[in-house]
């Protein structure tokens, strides 16, 4: 798999035209919760999948200028820099766009989750990181009942692995409407 380098953002344009655009309009939001909270893994995806070598990434950070049905444009900038002659020497890390393609092309927003944490676990595995796993869960309500104006108590009952035999096992959760946290 190749991942594309886009050195300068005149090209950028022009490159960008050869793959497909996500049209949703909850995408802007997306890009932002990913260029806020998880600056760490967009360093790391340009750390394994492009050419970078640590010391520039000590440079720069980086942030999603656009996803695309294929991969994610990871756009590097400048890191907070007081020495100015730094930055100018520099200068040619920054405003520089890479293309980081998925394992398998997406069709909806929905689809995004499952190609990023992929990125994200190989890109784990080659930094020697521990990863996170997609898992499924599936739960019954059992009952529900208000323990306070803004909580609801959920008992929830879920397979276990005993459950092959017939058992189930119950657990516990608490739901807060304004926040929509299940803490177990």
């Amino acid at each position: 798999m190749t991942n594309l380098l886009l050195a300068t953002t005149e090209n950028t344009d022009n490159q960008n035209s050869q793959y497909t655009p996500l049209n949703d309009p909850e995408i802007a939001g997306v890009v932002a919760h990913i260029n806020e909270e998880h600056l760490d893994e967009l360093l790391g995806f340009l750390s394994v999948f492009t050419s970078l070598s640590t010391a520039e990434l000590d440079l720069v950070d980086a942030q999603i200028t656009d996803i695309y049905a294929e991969g994610i444009a990871i756009q590097t900038c400048p890191k907070g820099v007081e020495n100015q002659s730094t930055a100018a020497q520099n200068s040619s890390l920054y405003n520089q766009t890479f293309f980081i393609a998925f394992a398998a092309p997406i069709s909806q927003l929905d689809d995004l989750q499952a190609q990023y944490i992929l990125l994200k676990q190989r890109a784990d595995k080659k930094l020697g990181k521990k990863t996170i796993k997609l898992t499924k869960q599936v739960f019954e309500v059992q009952n529900s009942y208000r323990i306070s104006k803004n909580m609801l108590r959920l008992e929830l009952s879920m397979p276990s692995l005993s459950d092959v035999e017939g058992a189930k096992s119950s657990n516990v959760s608490t739901y807060q409407r304004s926040g929509l946290r299940v803490l177990v």
